[in-house]
């Protein structure tokens, strides 16, 4: 079934990972939802939007950006120190 937006019926909804990376969303909190038309984010209902009965308006609420650039170049450091690590075991055990 397709989430949709409780604020303005949209089915234009995607999982909201602005605050956090998707690996945290995953674990943290997976219900965690954003709509590209009105803003909304938040819990979105799965179903029809026409047999979702409760009348509920929402305001939206501007999100910070968080900068994630230091996440990514701490993943680029450990893929190369794994990598350093894994010639130095490869050129022991040759020897």
């Amino acid at each position: 079934m397709d989430r949709f937006c409780p604020n303005c019926s949209s089915r234009n909804v995607e999982p909201d990972t602005r605050r956090t990376n998707v690996l945290g969303e995953a674990v943290f909190n997976i219900n965690k939802w954003m709509c590209n038309e009105c803003g909304y984010t938040g819990v979105m209902p799965e179903g029809d939007p026409e047999e979702f009965d409760q009348d509920i308006e929402f305001d939206p609420e501007e999100q910070p950006t968080v900068e994630t650039d230091a996440g990514k170049a701490y993943t680029s450091y450990m893929k190369i120190y794994l990598t350093l690590i894994l010639l130095a075991i490869a050129i022991l055990l040759l020897h």
